[in-house]
């Protein structure tokens, strides 16, 4: 029952095991997504394979397409002004980490699409990526999470909340009875 102290160095698989007794699961993060624009300098039929590696900034981060995408070269959207044509492809971080959302601007390097392609472009900024929780913060929640999954006290209502993923919590605090929040003023 002790190894529970030694949270910072314990292997996260058996953290994961030792929280699973608290019916607690590690906030396994998010693969930030966006698209890539892929410019052309003729209007022509383009094929794009599922797992087509797009690399970006000097760290190389590694995105790879969705899904395999087939562009008719009428579908293709012309840029004004210059002979040339783009179509856009999802795309996906390769690894759950916030590092992966990325700003504006031009992918490094790219897998060989064909020798038409010009350049490859994020035009969005990507914000869906999210670290993997780390053994700190997982231990965090655990110690909260010692208790029912009811909202009956101010730590099961912490841990109730913060478990649902579907909304992120930065900061939390319960006010109950006897709480100088719920004092109310005479008039």
């Amino acid at each position: 029952n002790t190894d529970l102290i030694n949270f910072a160095v314990m292997d996260p698989a058996i953290l994961d095991k030792r929280a699973s007794n608290w019916f607690l699961t590690r906030d396994r993060g998010q693969k930030a997504v966006g698209y890539a624009r892929i410019y052309l300098d003729r209007q022509m039929d383009i094929e794009i394979s599922e797992g087509h590696r797009f690399l970006y900034g000097g760290e190389k981060l590694v995105f790879v397409t969705t899904n395999t995408f087939y562009f008719a070269a009428t579908n293709l959207t012309k840029v004004s002004g210059v002979d040339e044509w783009y179509c856009n492809v999802n795309v996906a971080a390769i690894e759950e980490w916030v590092k992966y959302n990325i700003d504006p601007g031009e992918f490094t390097d790219y897998d060989p699409i064909n020798t038409n392609v010009i350049r490859a472009e994020c035009i969005e900024s990507f914000n869906s990526g999210k670290d993997i929780e780390d053994n700190a913060a997982f231990y965090g929640r655990l110690s909260k999470a010692v208790t029912v999954r009811n909202l009956i006290n101010p730590m099961s209502i912490d841990t109730v909340l913060r478990d649902k993923k579907d909304f992120l919590i930065k900061d939390l605090y319960v006010s109950g009875f006897g709480s100088p929040e719920m004092q109310r003023d005479f008039i």
